[in-house]
């Protein structure tokens, strides 16, 4: 996705974000940032912890967004893809 010039949000509740960082350089959040907004979202890992984020996806997902669901968890009126 770098190739392309993508500007991609790592998103994990679970791992340590200096661990992340200084052994893949990927910079990873801890929560999603209110101020972003998303062509794409990709749903990888159903971590139990994502259930107490207050996840606003209305405001998070532009009119035309793709979702990719990995797990099928998220709720079907985001019409996810489910792989």
């Amino acid at each position: 996705m770098l190739d392309y010039k993508a500007n991609i949000t790592v998103i994990d509740t679970n791992i340590d974000p200096k661990e992340a960082k200084d052994f893949y350089d990927i910079k990873v959040e801890k929560e999603i940032p209110n101020e972003k907004t998303f062509d794409a979202v990709v749903f990888l890992l159903n971590h139990n912890s994502f259930n107490y984020l207050k996840i606003k996806w209305n405001k998070i997902l532009k009119s035309k967004s793709v979702v990719y669901d990995l797990t099928g968890a998220l709720p079907k009126n985001l019409n996810p893809i489910r792989l």
